[in-house]
């Protein structure tokens, strides 16, 4: 998996919204992050992350497979993940303190399978499936407080194989329910639950996991 994949998505989604049977759209909204985020900062010191706002934007398609209601209903969307940290301690008689905020950027792709039940004209629809990530760009902001001594930094965050980078793909599983209205709108909550290990580091652990919604717009309909 690289980028030359999410390109070719891309070119993908738009693609099929050419096609008759199928509907394309642009959705928007917040991102609530809950990552697992663990680190053995000392020995027999665990420190956790916290959870942080963020946002995301992009396509949305649906593709219905006859005349039920069963459909394929993939996105490609930019979105913002990632964890805040807020910790203290005390080192040989001195106080540390650290209140700091990483945020990662992926192009992310999940293939959802959906089911939507008629209400009316509009739908009820539940689906799940897996999904790809890739990480864009990313940067680490900390203030760190040394025996009351305040000091700000700001660093990008850095992609790869070694012990203080991190890796690059994401992947795991989606899960969304939503409510299609007649007129082309849509309401989605979804959570995105990462099963890939993102750190190198033997003493920490990161996999993401989020709580998704979004507001969207069918421009074009199926059989449009």
């Amino acid at each position: 998996m690289n980028a030359k994949i999410f390109l070719s998505a891309v070119c993908l989604i738009v693609a099929t919204g050419a096609m008759s049977q199928v509907s394309l759209g642009v959705q928007g909204g917040g991102v609530f992050s809950m990552p697992r985020v663990e680190e053995e900062f000392l020995p027999g010191q665990i420190i956790k992350g916290d959870p942080k706002f963020g946002y995301q934007f992009g396509f949305i398609t649906d593709i219905p497979f006859g005349e039920g209601g069963l459909r394929l209903m993939p996105e490609l969307n930019y979105i913002n993940k990632g964890f805040k940290l807020n910790t203290s301690f005390n080192l040989l008689g001195t106080d540390y303190a650290i209140d700091g905020t990483s945020s990662i950027n992926y192009i992310e792709l999940p293939l959802n399978l959906a089911y939507t039940v008629p209400v009316g004209d509009n739908f009820l629809v539940i689906g799940a499936g897996p999904y790809g990530a890739y990480g864009i760009n990313g940067k680490v902001k900390a203030t760190t407080t040394i025996d009351g001594q305040s000091s700000k930094g700001e660093d990008k965050v850095e992609f790869g194989s070694g012990e203080e980078q991190t890796k690059r793909f994401d992947y795991g599983l989606n899960f969304m329910a939503g409510y299609l209205v007649g007129n082309g709108l849509t309401v989605k909550l979804n959570y995105s639950f990462g099963l890939a290990e993102l750190s190198n580091s033997t003493t920490a652990r990161y996999k993401n996991s989020y709580l998704g919604l979004t507001l969207g717009y069918f421009f074009k309909r199926a059989g449009e």
